[in-house]
């Protein structure tokens, strides 16, 4: 039995199967700079993460800060979180018909938030 010499050539009609070479390269190139993108960020997050904790994690006690003018109010210009209290203006009767305690404070960053647990007691 005589077998047939193996040839190269293919038929016309068959397509190339896989891919070449350079689309190959090209996708290792765009793989390895996403992947070293991704590190850089995640390194630059854990960096400002870690400076807010320490922000907002060595000062205990902090203030809602109004804008100072009536025409930010009115604009809805938002509040800050300050360091220093505010000056409050003085009450005319100084004696108030309850007083509050703070029991307990939170606050978190997502989303951006205070909140506090109070105890009222009549006088």
């Amino acid at each position: 039995m005589r077998s047939r010499p193996c040839t190269t050539e293919r038929a016309p009609s068959a397509k190339a199967a896989g891919f070449t070479l350079l689309e190959c390269v090209i996708a290792t190139l765009l793989m390895t700079l996403m992947a070293y993108g991704w590190m850089r960020l995640h390194s630059s997050h854990a960096e400002l993460v870690a400076s807010l904790d320490e922000d907002l994690f060595t000062h205990k006690a902090y203030y809602v800060d109004r804008p100072d003018s009536e025409a930010a109010r009115v604009l809805g210009v938002a509040a800050r979180l300050s360091r220093n209290p505010a000056v409050l203006p003085q009450a005319v009767d100084p004696e108030a018909p309850f007083a509050l305690t703070i029991v307990s404070a939170e606050r978190a960053l997502r989303p951006p938030s205070a909140s506090a647990r109070v105890h009222m007691v009549e006088n």
